[in-house]
């Protein structure tokens, strides 16, 4: 995308599509190659690559944000299709390397279908426990085809009732912490593990907005929870409370499954100290 006001627009036209459009009308070979990232804020992922992402330079590097998932884009160009493969990829393995495990797919990949492949990879079992999410976690897990071979079940518990009811929080811990306590997401986490007999949980239980919030839990605070075969432990959330209602759930379904995503990689940094 260019910038409206026609002077910016032709200063960067020139400054960074001029050449590449005309090597592209010169016979050359120009191919893209995508990564999806997750973990760290584009200007963080922009400063691990900023020699990459120089203006002027083959391949060319760039970075846009969508809802905590930042997107690093290539692009190269070469005489032939070898000559841009093999730069395209050469940078892209470079990108991975610096970024480590910020990286969790290639081309539009979500993080839905990286802990699939994970799960399924594994032979493991996944339950959810919802509260202000209503079930959106459980639907992006089930967008994935082929989802019915690890994903157990999911529970929306939206009110304390059905906490204490479905999952077997206890009514005495909920009017003790709150409900969007780190004490209430460990409690939806085991009893959502145990309910459902798998081998992974994970709970949110959160304040999604615009109304709700107070000063000691304010719009944009939730709790994750995540129970494994040993161990449970949870995690605080904190996003703007300027985000719409909308923007606050997604991203907070996306903390979730990129943390499992990351305990999935690593079973062993899965550990009780909250966060």
């Amino acid at each position: 995308l260019l910038p409206g006001v026609p002077a910016e627009m032709q200063a960067m036209f020139e400054r960074h599509l001029a050449g590449p459009i005309a090597d592209a009308g010169a016979g050359r070979v120009i191919l893209t190659h995508g990564l999806q990232c997750f973990g760290a804020g584009e200007s963080q992922i922009g400063a691990a690559l900023a020699d990459l992402m120089r203006p002027g330079q083959n391949p060319a590097v760039g970075t846009t944000a969508d809802e905590g998932v930042i997107s690093v884009r290539v692009s190269a160009a070469g005489d032939s299709p070898e000559q841009a493969r093999r730069l395209l990829l050469d940078t892209a393995d470079e990108i991975r390397r610096r970024l480590g495990q910020l990286v969790f797919g290639e081309g539009q990949a979500t993080l839905a279908q990286a802990v699939g492949q994970l799960l399924a990879r594994g032979g493991k079992t996944l339950a959810l426990a919802e509260s202000c999410t209503g079930g959106w976690m459980a639907k992006a897990v089930t967008d994935v085809s082929g989802s019915s071979g690890y994903f157990l079940r999911g529970y929306v518990t939206y009110t304390n009732e059905a906490k204490t009811e479905l999952l077997g929080v206890r009514a005495e811990l909920i009017a003790e912490h709150g409900a969007v306590s780190s004490e209430v997401a460990r409690a939806m986490a085991v009893g959502c593990r145990e309910r459902a007999r798998s081998d992974y949980a994970v709970s949110v239980t959160g304040i999604a907005g615009p109304t709700g919030g107070m000063p000691q839990r304010p719009v944009g605070l939730a709790w994750l929870g995540l129970a494994g075969p040993h161990c449970v432990a949870t995690r605080e959330l904190r996003l703007s409370p300027s985000l719409s209602r909308e923007s606050i759930r997604l991203r907070t379904v996306r903390a979730g499954l990129n943390w499992l995503r990351l305990v999935l990689l690593d079973p062993g940094s899965l550990n009780p100290q909250t966060r």
